[in-house]
């Protein structure tokens, strides 16, 4: 498992400005005229000038930032690639899915080009803070061997689900059930979360401790291929279809050596934030334009 989640949350911490910041470090000569509305011609200068009134402020910090965070990785030969990022994206659609993937753009006023851009940040702010990190094969052995619990594979089931308001809604999946109709098809019709819908209800595989106690019981408790009878959960009642079941078993170190690595750079490690105030503090930075003198504290 990539290291994604940790990327995420330095992501969000270091900046968050919808999708301008993207835009605003890719200028470079694009068409004049953006948009015609009712005849009127909407500009490049035009378009440029509200950005920047909108996000001005945000968009400069976090490029800012960017500089700093590419000059120091760089100099240590640290500097994220194209492809670098690619695995990063490829590990959280392997994760969440596209679905997934979009929500969570869209929940912070994203899209795929601004979440790459500060994705390069948190990159190159990672490949620093664990590019002095002894990971040789017998010290990750050892870490293994002292947190085998932390890493051995739990008892998990894959289930779908359709979710509805209430309960004689879900009796009434049931009944279209029991007269043959496709479980995937009417999750995709009826159920109202639309993280797993599109997937005909798919929420892949997962243990205890990760959804609602009730759910996960009704779960656990139903055989594969079996559909159980209405839970209630905060989010309404469910209709639950186990599709698979993965017994836990003692996990081998060559098979996590990769969670292995990244557990225990973790440990070791100081914090992504850390790195950054300190780079924050050695860097030159001159603001030209008064109005954004405040930005890096000048």
């Amino acid at each position: 498992m990539k290291k994604h989640r940790l990327i995420l949350a330095v992501v969000i911490a270091v900046a968050l400005v919808g999708s301008t910041v993207a835009w605003y470090a890719s200028q470079g000569g694009p068409p004049t005229t953006v948009a015609t509305v009712q005849g009127t011609e909407i500009d490049q200068s035009e378009f440029s000038q509200q950005l920047e009134n909108m996000y001005g402020e945000e968009a400069l910090r976090t490029m800012i930032i960017y500089e700093i965070a590419m000059s120091a990785a760089e100099e240590q030969g640290l500097a994220p690639t194209e492809e670098d990022i690619d695995a990063e994206i490829d590990d959280i659609l392997e994760q969440f899915g596209e679905l997934g993937y979009s929500q969570f753009l869209a929940q912070y006023g994203m899209n795929d080009a601004s979440f790459r851009y500060n994705l390069a940040i948190s990159i190159a702010l990672d490949n620093i803070r664990f590019a002095e990190i002894d990971t040789s094969e017998e010290r990750l052995y050892e870490y293994f061997s002292d947190n085998r619990e932390q890493f051995d594979y739990r008892d998990e089931v894959r289930a779908s689900h359709i979710l509805v308001p209430d309960e004689p809604s879900a009796w009434h999946m049931i009944d279209l059930l029991d007269e043959g109709a496709d479980f995937g098809d009417l999750a995709r019709m009826h159920s109202q979360d639309p993280g797993s819908a599109e997937q005909g209800g798919d929420l892949g595989f997962f243990g205890y401790n990760e959804m609602d106690p009730s759910f996960e019981d009704a779960a656990f408790g139903t055989d594969v291929g079996e559909i159980s009878e209405p839970v209630e959960s905060y989010a309404g009642f469910h209709v639950i279809k186990v599709t698979d079941r993965q017994e836990g078993r003692p996990a081998e170190f060559d098979e996590v050596k990769e969670r292995v690595a990244e557990a225990f750079k973790e440990t070791q490690a100081r914090p992504g934030q850390e790195i950054l105030d300190e780079l924050r503090t050695e860097a030159r930075v001159q603001i030209h334009k008064p109005e954004y003198a405040e930005v890096w504290g000048q």
